[in-house]
């Protein structure tokens, strides 16, 4: 991996910020980031422009019975395409002044590394989740800018829609069955009664368990062993109150195989995170807050690698380096960039799920 490092003779301060690496940054950057390990990364192809190209397998069909021992099976069995997607770039810099002293300035680079991976994990997190819900202008930012909760609802179930579906899901009693609500309409009819029983709106074992049948029936396979979650402290919270979260040990001896996590029901492993959007409350009841919540199956998208020349990139522009800005070396430049994009693979193994509860 090439670092982007212009000068590092000089002084220690130099040599200080000349040990600000790309490695150092992705460390930082995959220890705060949640989105980006349930992704199928791949090396950036060969592009037009701003334009990169995908190829995935969308389905798998039956094989076909042959009569005769001469004869071919037809061509077909597996659905095979390409999709495109338009590259982006985000990064971050800042300013040092050497009129700090020594220790101060190597405190400050120290502090710039832990918080840059923690931030471009943050800003990362929020560009994937406005690749697959939404376009990046509208809902890649905290929280959604959407006139409704319910405008997200509705979009996601559009047949012609290129994202991942979004819904609510209806539980009539604690020990009620589980219905999809799918339509702008029919969720606002629901807006005035959540504060009745807010464990109705609020992330259920039930209504775990219906989208883990929604998986199986879709044939969406696991990443590793399990399905996963990601949802919002406050929504992991309302989980592990469900009177059905006593019948599964959610602290066993079973291994955390994604940052983050904190259980397991059934097949679904649970991770916490604030990076996860927070929709805007238009449409609700003073009293009530919306949640959103990700499921995610095997191969639901797919994002570039983070290696590389256009992958994850530093720059570091040390005190000795001087043009016409900074003549008399007064200050040094720390900076990140990221190049690539994301994409929704299989619409069917990712679903957005609305949770509602007090504010």
């Amino acid at each position: 991996m090439a670092d982007y490092v212009i000068n590092t003779a000089g002084t220690a301060e130099d040599d200080l910020l000349g040990a600000f690496h790309k490695k150092e940054l992705l460390e930082t950057l995959f220890d705060n980031s949640v989105m980006a390990q349930f992704a199928q990364q791949e090396l950036l192809q060969e592009t037009n422009g701003l334009t990169i190209t995908f190829h995935s397998l969308n389905a798998f069909a039956k094989g076909e019975i042959l009569t005769s021992q001469s004869e071919d099976p037809t061509a077909g069995g597996i659905t095979a395409g390409t999709k495109t997607v338009t590259m982006i770039q985000m990064g971050d810099k800042k300013v040092i002044s050497n009129l700090m002293s020594r220790a101060a300035v190597v405190n400050m680079v120290s502090t710039i590394q832990k918080y840059f991976g923690e931030s471009a994990a943050a800003t990362l997190d929020d560009y994937i989740q406005g690749s697959l819900f939404g376009t990046v202008s509208t809902i890649a930012t905290n929280p959604l800018t959407v006139t409704a909760v319910s405008s997200l609802i509705t979009a996601g179930q559009a047949p012609t829609y290129t994202k991942l579906p979004m819904l609510y899901l209806k539980q009539t009693s604690i020990s009620g069955v589980v219905t999809e609500i799918k339509t702008s309409a029919t969720f606002t009819a629901l807006t005035s009664g959540f504060a009745s029983d807010y464990r109705l709106s609020r992330l259920s074992v039930r209504k775990c368990r219906h989208i883990l049948s929604k998986f199986k029936e879709a044939n969406v396979k696991p990443i590793g062993d399990s399905y996963v979650c990601v949802s919002r402290p406050a929504q992991i919270d309302a989980l592990r109150s469900d009177p059905d979260y006593a019948d599964w040990n959610m602290y066993g001896n079973s291994e955390k195989v994604f940052k983050g996590e904190t259980g397991k029901i059934e097949g679904i492993r649970f991770v916490e995170s604030t990076n996860i959007i927070e929709p805007v409350t238009t449409g609700l009841a003073s009293t009530d807050r919306a949640h959103f919540n990700i499921f995610l199956g095997r191969n639901c998208f797919a994002i570039s690698n983070f290696s590389g020349d256009t992958g994850v990139t530093t720059t570091t522009i040390p005190f000795s380096q001087k043009d016409h800005s900074h003549a008399l070396g007064l200050i040094a430049t720390i900076g990140w960039l990221y190049t690539g994009a994301v994409i929704v693979l299989e619409k069917k193994a990712g679903l957005g799920v609305i949770t509602v509860d007090a504010r």
